[in-house]
């Protein structure tokens, strides 16, 4: 799979991604919002929670419904500060959890945006393609919503948006259709989301 963030209509394409779930009660709301609102998105799948409370059942929801899947690493660590076998470990614990899920290639986006040589070694010789974001919410730091007009500037500032967000924060949940809104209907009337 080449990812291209543009459409065949030439409109800018702004794709919505989540890191560090499936969270057992606020992916799931995730999932309805998306549902309802006809949207496809990326979900970078942390080992440690997908294994935790059958949250397996939440990857495959998301899968099923037509989400993309990727890989965000087992315990959330930075990738530059591990040896070799601990980024394996950290890239391939996960990969047995969410494999029947994964695209071909498959997805990765390191925590922290941490690469280096060792790391995208690693990748390429375990088949993944890295997925940088373009636009970082910032909703892990801002509670209160402040965060939707951070993303929106950029969004509105760029041809292109890949949107990092996290689904393990209930304010990201709460305020998402206050990002979707403006997207689909009236201030970046250009744009597709998807």
């Amino acid at each position: 799979m080449n990812i291209k963030y543009d459409t065949e209509n030439g409109l800018r394409e702004v794709m919505l991604t989540f890191n560090d779930g499936p969270h057992s009660v606020l992916t799931p709301k995730l999932l309805d919002i998306l549902k309802s609102e006809n949207i496809k998105a990326m979900f970078f799948v942390l080992g440690i929670n997908a294994a935790a409370d059958k949250n397996i059942k939440i990857v495959k929801r998301a899968y099923e419904e037509g989400h993309i899947i990727g890989n965000h690493t087992y315990f959330h660590r930075n990738l530059k500060k591990l040896s070799e076998n601990e980024i394996r470990a950290e890239i391939l614990y996960t990969e047995k959890l969410i494999k029947s899920f994964l695209t071909v290639p498959k997805l990765f986006r390191p925590p922290f945006g941490a690469t280096n040589v060792s790391v995208n070694q690693i990748l390429w010789e375990f088949g993944y393609e890295n997925v940088p974001s373009s636009v970082d919410s910032l909703d892990w730091k801002d509670m209160n919503g402040r965060w939707v007009e951070h993303t929106l500037n950029q969004i509105n500032a760029r041809e292109d948006s890949v949107v990092l967000m996290h689904d393990t924060y209930e304010s990201t949940i709460n305020h998402l259709p206050e990002l979707i809104l403006p997207i689909k209907n009236y201030i970046l009337n250009d744009f597709v989301i998807s």
